[in-house]
């Protein structure tokens, strides 16, 4: 019973961790221990985001409010890091010197150029996917949340202490209860009976694979270690990549 309460602990931990939902449990140690959840947070974050496609509107709104509502849940927590890695990847730089670029608060030109590049990217994505489906954006966003996953797991732990290297430690220690909320999602996915929504949710753990190992090889080969702002990076870059290629498919037919 127990083990059960911890499992729940954790889940909401890593809710109110990833999320601005207001569920009053923010504990970092349960959160990073929660890591495994992942695909399960951004499962409820795209559920909770694409309310406004069912409203009559204009589509381009509904793009709008689904794309704030999309980033607003996580109070624009990956964006940062994703921002500060950017500004590292520019900088050409590597050990130290790359470490005090990605801890510098400013963020330079290259930082901010990436960063309107990947909101372009996303936002025009979901213009196309709603047209199709706004179902499919719960599912992908699940399989993009994997990436967090991944990247711990992949990653080598910060010398200094921080939320990458709890990440980290922690991921190695639960990977069969990743694998648990993936199949979790697979049953609900069973009981859709929804072929589009599994590819969706397949296209976001492809994404969420082949960013997490760009992001962590190139944060290995570049600092030496992986910590919490490359983990973000590597969301951002896998929701880019899954929602891009998804609506690249749906335009396809």
């Amino acid at each position: 019973m127990s083990k059960h309460l911890n499992f729940f602990k954790e889940l909401v931990a890593e809710l109110g961790f990833l999320t601005i939902l207001p569920v009053q449990a923010y504990d970092i140690d349960a959160a990073a221990r929660g890591l495994y959840w992942s695909p399960i947070i951004g499962l409820i974050i795209g559920a909770l985001s694409i309310f406004p496609a069912y409203l009559p509107v204009d589509p381009l709104l509904k793009g709008v409010t689904t794309f704030v509502l999309l980033y607003l849940f996580t109070g624009l927590l990956h964006l940062d890091g994703y921002a500060d890695f950017c500004d590292v990847l520019g900088s050409g730089f590597r050990g130290e010197d790359a470490l005090r670029v990605l801890k510098d608060p400013r963020k330079g030109a290259k930082a901010i150029s990436c960063t309107f590049l990947l909101l372009i990217t996303v936002y025009t994505s979901l213009l196309v996917i709603l047209r199709e489906n706004p179902l499919i954006i719960i599912f992908v966003n699940a399989g993009v949340y994997e990436s967090l996953y991944l990247t711990a797991l992949l990653g080598e732990p910060p010398e200094y202490k921080g939320l990458g290297r709890l990440f980290i430690r922690y991921s190695r220690r639960t990977v069969h209860l990743n694998i648990l909320t993936i199949i979790i999602i697979l049953a609900v996915l069973a009981m859709i009976r929804s072929a589009l929504d599994a590819f969706g949710f397949g296209l976001g753990l492809m994404a969420s694979l082949i960013s997490s190992a760009y992001s962590s090889r190139r944060s290995l080969n570049i600092l030496g270690m992986v910590n919490g702002d490359v983990i973000g990076f590597s969301l951002e870059l896998a929701r880019a990549i899954g929602f891009l290629v998804l609506a690249f498919a749906i335009g396809w037919g």
